[in-house]
Formats: structure tokens, sequence, C-alpha cells
């Protein structure tokens, strides 16, 4: 069960990161970028963190898991990694449902994000932007919804919520919470918070420029998906 736990929470780390990974370069002085919100100017700072503060959960804990098969390692490692362990460490080892779906939300969510880097190409970025070359897409997940992108992005952040407060959850078996790092770990939700609100107000940005830049074209699709973030929904 343990080799599972940390198979499943280097794949949560591994698809975490590659969901958050801005895949192109960032917008040059030609391309008109938007600015007139707060999370645009720290959008890349959040991303950059919240990989660092996922990547080092799952690292932490699947590290916790390996040293429980060897006592002189959980000796070794628990004042470091688990300053305030609980008295059923074996938690850490275990997989609830909660854990498993967060896994599995984690993952269709960077399945998301990659089809949306391949679909939009150079075009995807993580700043509002209009290129010199700009196209209106209209395929792959951008024929079904208007905004994919966040979406995954929103399923991410639920994903990693679920998977790191779960039973067994390294936060709270190993105490986090009554130490330092708790004040990250209230930053990393207040600032998954504030980033679901900002991308639904960013939407609405998005859609005003698309329909200022491309006009019909881009009344006609939006005519045709109708859904901003899950079809047939929302």
């Amino acid at each position: 069960m343990g080799f599972i736990k940390v198979l499943l929470l280097i794949a949560a780390a591994s698809a975490h990161y590659i969901g958050f990974r801005p895949p192109c370069p960032p917008a040059s002085k030609d391309d008109q970028v938007y600015t007139g919100s707060l999370f645009e100017k720290v959008v890349i700072i959040f991303v950059n963190s919240v990989r660092v503060v996922i990547t080092t959960l799952c690292l932490a804990h699947a590290a916790m898991v390996i040293s429980l098969h060897y006592p002189s390692a959980t000796v070794a490692l628990t004042p470091h990694l688990c300053p305030h362990p609980s008295s059923q460490l074996n938690l850490l080892a275990t997989t609830s449902p909660l854990f498993l779906f967060g896994v599995f939300i984690i993952g269709l969510a960077a399945l998301l994000r990659v089809w949306c880097y391949t679909t939009l190409g150079t075009m995807f970025t993580y700043r509002v932007t209009i290129k010199p070359s700009h196209s209106l897409i209209i395929s792959g997940p951008y024929a079904y919804m208007r905004h994919p992108s966040y979406t995954g992005v929103l399923f991410l952040l639920i994903g990693s919520a679920l998977t790191f407060r779960s039973a067994g959850s390294y936060i709270d078996e190993c105490g986090l919470m009554v130490t330092p790092v708790r004040w990250l770990i209230r930053t990393w939700y207040l600032f998954s918070i504030f980033s679901i609100f900002s991308l639904t107000q960013r939407a609405k940005v998005e859609d005003a420029l698309m329909h200022e830049t491309f006009g019909v074209q881009w009344i006609d699709y939006s005519r045709t998906v109708t859904k901003s973030f899950i079809p047939g929904l929302v």
C-alpha cells in the first residue's frame, strides 16, 4: 500500500507541475497585454509558488511513507520532515477514497491543460495577450467551452485541496498546522480562492478583447459555444 501511495504522490506532483508550467515564452513588446488587475501582476509569482509548495508537500510525504519501512530512516527524518507526528503515523501510507479522487482530478486537469497548450500553441500565455498574428481558435477543448484552461486551473486547485487534506494527509499527520509552515499553507488557500475569483473576472475581460478583435467571428463562436468553463453548465 505504501508503494502505491508513493507512486500516486509522485504522479500528482508531476501532473500538477505540468499543469501549471508556462508552455510558451512571455509576451513580446509587440504583443498587446492586459494589465488592468492585481491578478495580472502576481499571476507568475502565484504559479511558481504553487508549483514549489505542491511539489515539496508531495516529495516530503513520499519520503515519510518510504521511511516507515525503515525504522532508522524514520528516526532520522521525522524531526526534519514531520515535526509533530501523530500517534498513527502509519496513516501516511494509506490511500483514502478522497485522496484517490483528488489525484484523479489533478490528472484530468493536467491533461486538459496540456490539450489547451497544444491547441493554442504559441498563443497560450499566462497574461491576457493579443498577438499581431492572433487568430480565433475554435477547435480542441475550445469547441466545447470558451475558457478550458481556466477549468483546468480550477480542477488543479480543487484536486490539490482534496489530495492534501484527505485522511492520512502529510499536513495533518505531521502537524504542519501547528508550525510556522501553517502560514505558507494558509497563504496557498487564500491565493487559490483569489485565483478562482480572478479567473472568472479575467474570462470576461478575454471575451471583451476577443469581441473587439474578431467582431462577427467571435459573436458567431460565442453563440455556438455558450459556456465558459463547463460544457452545458457554466
